[in-house]
C-alpha cells in the first residue's frame, strides 16, 4: 500500500534557489559551470573541470541530454550498487552503526538469511550471508537479498521490538516502522519490475510520475547523511528511467551484469601474481592463457574434439531430462515401545552425525498410532517414512536432518470445494506406491486412504488475523497454523494438529518464515514475486493520491 504526496517537491529542473529541498545536479548544470570554468562550484559538487569533446555531440534529435541520453544508467551499478546499497547503509545508520541494537538486528538477519534458503520456490535471491548484511564484501545482485531481509526484519514481531529499543529514536514509533516498510517494499517491488522481460508501454509513461514519489520516500525517510548525501547522479537518474526504457527497451537489455562477469577470470588469474607493476600485464595475460589451456584439455577428456578455427567446438545436442516424479531422500523408521503409548524414530539411510538429528515427537506418535502404522505393516511389511518428493521438477523436502539442519517446505495444497487451497508445511512422506488398489481402507489424519501413491503429512495454516494485521506489510501476509486441545493422556495442553494429504493435490510452492519473537504457530507467507511486480503496475496505473 502506498500514498502519494501532491506537495512533493522533487525535481529535475535547475534552480537558483539555495534553499531548495531538492535540488539535483543535472547534467545542464555541470555542463554550465564547466563553460564557465567555475572551478570552485564544481569541487563542492565533486566534479572536475575537463572539457569532455562528447559534450557538444548530439546522439539524436528526440531529446538535448547528448552523451548523456547515450548513456542510460543500468541495473547493477545504478539500483543495485547505488540505491539498494544505500538503503541498507542508511537503515543501520538509523539504528546506530555500533550500537547493541544493530549487532541483535544484523544477529536477526543472518537467521532470516537461512530460513529464506530453505524453501520450496527456489526463484530466491541470495539471503545466507555468514557475517549477516552489516559486515563483509557483497556482490551487486546480493543487494536484492539483503533489502529483502530488511523488509523482514521490519515485519517480524522481535525485530521490531529491537528496532524499538535503538537509542537514536528513529524506529520507536509505529508510524517510523511503517515508514520504512513502504520505502523497503516499494524498491523490491519497483527492482522486480525494472528485470521484467516485458514492459508494457503505458505502465512505463506512468512511472514518470511515480518515480518521483520514490525519490521522495528515499529523501524523507533514508535520508542521507554520509558524502553528498541524496545528491548524487544515482539518485538524479531516478527520473530518467523511463525515458532510458522507451529509448532503449527493457532494463536488462542495457544491464552490465552480464558484461561484469566477464572479468571474474581475468580477476582469477590476477590475483596469483606476484604484484610486480612491471611484470604484471604479463604474467596475468601467461597465467589467463595457461587456464584456457587447461580447460580446453578438461573438455578434449571429458570427450569433445579438439578446437576447429572454423567451426569451434562441435557441442552434443543433450536431450531434455523427462520430469520424473519419485519419492526419495533418507528413509525413517518408526517403530512403537512395548507396553507404553509412545514411539521412537531413527533414521536408517547412510547420512553423516545423524545421531544427532532431531524431530517433533507428536510427529511419529500420529505415525506410529492408530490403524495407520499396523495395517500398513500387514500389507506392506513396514511403513516407508522418506524426507523427499520430486514432482513437476521441483523437490519438496520434508528433512529432519538436512545438511544438519531441519529443512520444511511448505506448499498450497488443494483441500476441495469446502476449504479451497490452503498452505501446508510438509513434515516428510510416506510412500504407499507398492500397495495394491482397493487394498487399504484406513481413515485417518482427517482423510480415508484409499488411493496408493505417495501422501503427505503436512500442518496446515489458516488465515485468522485482523485486517490491520494483514495491512502492516504488502509482501509478507500473516497466518497462523491450525492446533488442537490435547488429550488428558498428553496433560491438555495445545498440541501440532497433523494431516494426510495426497501429493496429486500439490500446488504452487510458497516461501514462508516464522514470526520471529511472535506467536508460536505464526508465520509469514511472501507473495510471489510475480505478484510484486503486478502490486507495483496497480500502483502506477493509479491515480497519485491513492493511498
Amino acid at each position: 500500500m502506498k500514498s502519494h504526496c501532491h506537495n512533493c517537491t522533487c525535481r529535475s529542473e535547475e534552480s537558483d534557489n539555495p534553499d531548495a529541498k531538492f535540488q539535483f545536479k543535472t547534467p545542464k548544470m555541470i555542463n554550465r559551470l564547466a563553460q564557465r570554468n567555475d572551478e570552485d562550484a564544481l569541487n563542492a559538487m565533486s566534479q572536475h573541470n575537463i572539457n569532455n569533446a562528447f559534450h557538444k555531440l548530439e546522439f539524436g534529435k528526440h531529446n538535448n541530454r547528448g552523451i548523456h541520453g547515450a548513456c542510460p544508467s543500468e541495473m547493477l551499478h545504478a539500483i543495485l550498487l547505488g540505491l539498494f546499497l544505500c538503503c541498507h547503509s542508511v537503515f543501520f545508520e538509523q539504528i546506530g552503526p555500533s550500537s547493541k541494537a544493530a549487532k541483535a538486528v544484523n544477529a536477526l538477519a543472518k537467521l532470516h538469511g537461512k530460513l529464506f534458503q530453505h524453501q520450496s520456490d527456489r526463484d530466491m535471491p541470495h539471503t545466507k550471508f555468514a557475517k549477516g548484511t552489516q559486515a563483509g564484501k557483497l556482490m551487486a545482485k546480493q543487494h536484492r537479498g539483503t533489502l529483502l531481509i530488511v523488509a523482514a526484519i521490519l515485519r517480524c514481531s522481535r525485530d521490531r521490538q529491537m528496532l524499538a529499543e535503538s537509542r537514536k529514536g528513529c524506529f520507536n514509533t509505529q508510524e517510523q516502522i511503517r515508514d520504512w516498510v513502504l520505502l523497503v517494499e516499494t524498491l523490491l517491488e519497483w527492482g522486480h519490475w525494472l528485470c521484467s522481460e516485458e514492459i508494457d508501454r503505458s505502465v512505463v509513461i506512468c512511472t514518470k510520475g511515480k518515480n518521483k514519489f520514490i525519490m521522495h520516500l528515499l529523501k524523507r525517510i533514508a535520508n542521507r547523511t554520509k558524502g553528498l548525501g541524496w545528491n548524487i547522479v544515482k539518485f538524479h537518474n531516478i527520473l530518467h528511467t523511463w525515458e532510458d526504457i522507451l529509448m532503449f527497451g527493457i532494463p536488462l537489455e542495457f544491464d552490465a551484469g552480464s558484461a561484469e562477469s566477464g572479468h571474474k577470470v581475468t580477476k582469477t588469474a590476477a590475483k596469483t601474481m606476484q604484484r610486480n607493476q612491471e611484470t604484471f600485464d604479463l604474467q596475468t595475460t601467461n597465467r589467463l592463457l595457461e587456464h584456457r589451456v587447461v580447460d580446453m584439455a578438461m573438455e578434449e577428456l571429458n570427450g569433445r574434439p579438439l578446437w576447429n578455427c572454423f567451426d569451434g567446438f562441435s557441442h552434443r545436442v543433450v536431450p531434455e531430462k523427462p520430469q520424473v516424479t519419485c519419492t526419495g531422500g533418507s528413509a525413517i523408521k518408526v517403530s512403537s515401545i512395548p507396553g507404553t503409548s509412545r514411539c521412537s524414530w531413527c533414521i536408517t539411510s547412510w547420512v553423516k552425525h545423524k545421531d544427532t538429528a532431531q524431530q517433533n515427537k507428536e510427529t511419529f506418535f500420529f505415525l506410529g498410532t492408530g490403524n495407520l502404522q499396523d495395517l500398513v505393516i500387514e500389507k506392506l511389511g513396514k511403513l516407508k517414512i522418506r524426507t523427499q518428493h520430486k514432482r513437476n521438477g521441483l523437490i519438496f523436502r520434508g528433512n529432519p536432518f538436512c545438511w544438519r539442519t531441519i529443512w520444511r517446505d511448505w506448499v498450497l495444497v488443494d483441500c476441495g470445494r469446502l476449504h479451497g487451497q490452503l498452505p501446508t508445511e510438509m513434515w516428510c512422506f510416506l510412500d504407499f506406491s507398492e500397495l495394491k488398489p482397493g487394498t487399504v481402507n484406513i481413515e485417518h489424519g482427517g482423510m480415508r486412504l484409499t488411493d496408493v501413491g505417495v501422501h503427505a503429512v503436512v500442518e496446515v495454516g489458516c488465515c485468522s488475523h485482523r485486517e490491520d494485521e494483514i495491512a502492516k506489510s504488502g509482501i509478507f501476509r500473516p497466518f497462523s497454523k491450525e492446533t488442537r486441545r490435547g488429550t488428558a493422556e498428553e496433560d491438555g495442553s495445545w498440541k501440532q494438529q497433523f494431516y494426510l494429504v495426497d501429493a496429486e493435490a500439490f500446488g504452487e510452492p510458497m516461501v514462508v518464515t516464522p514470526d520471529v519473537g511472535g506467536k508460536r504457530n505464526a508465520h509469514f507467507h511472501m507473495k510471489s514475486h510475480q505478484l510484486w511486480v503486478e502490486q507495483f503496475e496497480q500502483w502506477v496505473k493509479g491515480p497519485h493520491s491513492e493511498l
